[in-house]
């Protein structure tokens, strides 16, 4: 056999071997992205269900604060509602739009990219979630009264504000003054620049729910990228 023909049979042999290698890692990338997208299936739901909620919670805080907007305490107490939940909802119609990209593509890029995005949607809710505190205030105003308007006794007449004269309005506002300041702290404080102090780092790396899911989508790409890392050895 000449050493032309060895050359030749040599190079078919590993133009055959790359050809099944790309088969298999193009086959992985399917199964991969196929668990990144079974994992994060219930979380798109989830996330659909709650942003509907969000925007019937947003129309009916609109419709309470057009039948009390002439009663200062109650109408600014719908306001601040009404700015805590359009602030959920855009947060949450991240959340969805970055889930949903993932759910129609197989591009492992892509996946990365919306998964990274995702987790700093979860994160900024965290830091949110602080920042507005001081909103919940607003819950023990506007829901007895809601269902006053509604001509319900489900509170038996309750009515936070004539129950304490007045005085719970005034708690919101103080509580506002004093909160806020400290909500925005947080707020600057927890960003992955400062993950070397202790307590933000926890924060970040909080392990639950929706951030354990996304964390189990990216572990089954970093899986792909080290099979991947190991082949082009």
């Amino acid at each position: 056999m000449e050493l032309e023909d060895i050359k030749e049979m040599w190079q078919a042999h590993e133009a055959k071997i790359e050809k099944t290698t790309a088969l298999n890692l193009h086959t992985l990338e399917m199964i991969q992205s196929h668990k990144v997208r079974s994992v994060i299936k219930p979380l798109l739901v989830k996330n659909m269900i709650v942003l509907v909620l969000h925007a019937l919670t947003i129309i009916a805080l609109l419709v309470f604060l057009i039948f009390n907007f002439s009663q200062l305490p109650y109408a600014v107490s719908a306001i601040v509602l009404i700015g805590y939940y359009v602030l959920l909802y855009i947060n949450q119609y991240r959340q969805v739009k970055e889930l949903w990209l993932i759910r129609e593509t197989s591009d492992v890029v892509t996946m990365q990219t919306a998964l990274t995005k995702l987790k700093t949607h979860i994160l900024h809710f965290m830091k949110f979630s602080v920042l507005t505190i001081p909103a919940f205030l607003s819950f023990p105003v506007v829901v007895p009264k809601a269902f006053a308007d509604l001509n319900m006794n489900v509170l038996r007449g309750f009515d936070m504000v004539k129950q304490t004269n007045g005085e719970w309005w005034h708690i919101e506002i103080i509580t506002f003054a004093v909160l806020i300041p400290l909500g925005i702290w947080f707020y600057t404080q927890v960003t992955p620049k400062n993950m070397h102090k202790k307590w933000v780092r926890k924060i970040i790396m909080y392990n639950k729910g929706a951030n354990k899911t996304v964390n189990k989508a990216v572990q089954y790409l970093n899986e792909l990228e080290e099979i991947k890392a190991g082949a082009d050895l």
